[in-house]
């Protein structure tokens, strides 16, 4: 890329001033993009695609599946165990959520027709589906393969059933068990709910409890599946104005109709945005330059956030390392588009070279003019020492490189003496 050499009336803005106009510019996006958001993703987009309708939906297969209930105000409540309590309130709460997995087995899956069993559970029955024999099968199914309640294991802390009728209620801790929780001792006590509270809710997030994996099993049912899918999509369409409209006014519309190609941050930082040749910006140019910065406000349009969120912080680290290490601050957008942002109150910059000819034929005596005439001084002396190198190097001499060195003028000047 080419060295840039600017006259010492234009003034390179620090990266510092730049980055709180990136930030005001930032907060002036976001704001118009919540006020988008509320005023026409929220009420028109949102419910156009289906987002009300896809959470109702939802609600009614979670109370559907025992996750919980619709309250006096027909809002949906989760069932969810209480943290905040301690000791044997905290762990005896294993019992509602027992219940809850027990009541989407065996009434959800059992004697609903919006769910059914998954392909990896491996279940099947020759019953008439929500017969009483089905129903039974299910409630077997539930006790031998997700409760696992089996002889073979003897940590198993789950009674044992031993008739077909004790396959009609929900499993109970072993009889050791159930004494230490009704026993006076207090430790035995908090100890055996513990027990039963790690297999049934888990202690971590990463523990494969009952409750874990029965909400997981909920979520892959096909309706639940496709009310998801749908209030995703709603959610999705809900943000398209906030992320598209809101950096194309701030970066794409204020820039073009404000002069010296500034938004709002720009200006009240007292940046101006110029070409790398000193002259006042192009529409392309301001273009291009903003361009960059909304394709990454555009981003946040890719579904997958953990690739959106690389990709972003990928683009401003290596833009933004440019910007500060950079002799002129410029940022890698800058560099494409060649322009140059100026401290606007110690520059001073002309719209096109043609303006600035004008100017200095009107004012010879301006600080522009000398700083044209030195300009130019010192190119012409480039020019001359550059000639004088290349004759030198191939072997010529005449009159225009002898005239470079004094000792070889006096000696030409001899030898044209004793000519004459």
């Amino acid at each position: 890329m080419r060295k840039l050499d600017l006259p010492r009336y234009l003034r390179p803005t620090t990266w510092i001033r730049e980055t709180g106009a990136f930030l005001l510019d930032f907060l002036f996006t976001f704001a118009l993009g919540a006020i988008l958001y509320l005023s026409l993703g929220r009420t028109v987009l949102y419910p156009s695609f289906g987002g009300y309708e896809s959470m109702v939906r939802y609600d009614a297969l979670c109370v559907e599946g025992g996750f919980g209930y619709f309250d006096e105000n027909e809002q949906y409540v989760p069932y969810e165990v209480d943290s905040s309590k301690k000791g044997v309130e905290l762990y005896s709460q294993y019992e509602m959520a027992e219940k809850v997995v027990w009541d989407y087995f065996v009434k959800g899956i059992g004697e609903s027709e919006a769910f059914s069993f998954l392909d990896s559970d491996g279940f099947s029955s020759d019953a008439q589906p929500f017969s009483d024999e089905y129903r039974l099968d299910v409630r077997k199914w539930v006790y031998q393969e997700f409760f696992r309640i089996s002889d073979d294991d003897p940590d198993c802390v789950w009674q044992i059933p031993v008739s077909e009728g004790d396959f009609d209620r929900m499993p109970v801790p072993r009889e050791a068990l159930r004494q230490k929780m009704s026993g006076e001792d207090k430790e035995e006590a908090l100890s055996a709910y513990k027990t039963m509270f790690e297999v049934v809710v888990g202690i971590d997030a990463d523990s494969d409890s009952l409750f874990e994996r029965a909400g997981n099993h909920f979520l892959r049912q096909a309706p639940v599946v496709e009310a998801k899918k749908q209030h995703a999509i709603a959610t999705y369409a809900s943000l398209y104005p906030s992320i598209i409209l809101s950096p194309l006014v701030f970066f794409a519309l204020v820039p073009l109709l404000m002069k010296n190609g500034v938004t709002f941050g720009k200006r009240i930082c007292r940046i101006a945005l110029v070409s790398t040749s000193g002259y006042q910006a192009k529409p392309w140019q301001i273009a291009l330059h903003y361009g960059f910065i909304i394709l990454i406000f555009y981003l946040f349009l890719i579904p997958s956030a953990m690739i959106m969120f690389m990709v972003a912080s990928l683009i401003l680290v290596l833009d933004y390392m440019a910007m500060i290490l950079t002799r002129y601050h410029q940022s890698v957008h800058s560099m494409i588009a060649h322009t140059l942002s100026l401290d606007s109150a110690n520059s001073v910059w002309f719209a096109s070279r043609e303006a600035e000819d004008a100017y200095i034929a009107k004012h010879p005596q301006s600080f522009a003019a000398k700083l044209r005439k030195e300009k130019e001084e010192d190119a012409h002396k480039e020019l001359v020492v550059k000639e004088a190198a290349l004759r030198e190097e191939s072997g010529i001499l005449d009159s225009a490189t002898l005239s470079l060195n004094p000792h070889a003028s006096k000696e030409a000047e001899k030898d044209e003496n004793a000519k004459s």
